[in-house]
């Protein structure tokens, strides 16, 4: 795994992975591990396919909002 980035400088980082690391990540999906290590796998794999925090997390934080009621949907007549 290779890491690019600042973080002294707050700037985004990114991660390289090889072909295998990239599915030894994968399988982890199928194996008999915690959710929280599926759920870290799964995002160190998208971040290493190019997607950002704000498009990784946006339906998590989403989820979040409406499970803590700060979002509400107004019904149409």
């Amino acid at each position: 795994m290779h890491l690019q980035g600042d973080l002294c400088m707050g700037a985004r980082l990114r991660v390289f992975l090889t072909h295998e690391q990239d599915q030894t990540l994968q399988n982890l999906r199928k194996q008999d591990v915690p959710q929280k290590v599926k759920d870290r796998a799964e995002v160190i794999r998208l971040n290493a396919h190019g997607w950002y925090v704000e498009k990784i997390f946006a339906p998590t934080y989403l989820v979040l909002l409406l499970s803590r009621g700060k979002i509400a949907f107004s019904k149409k007549p």
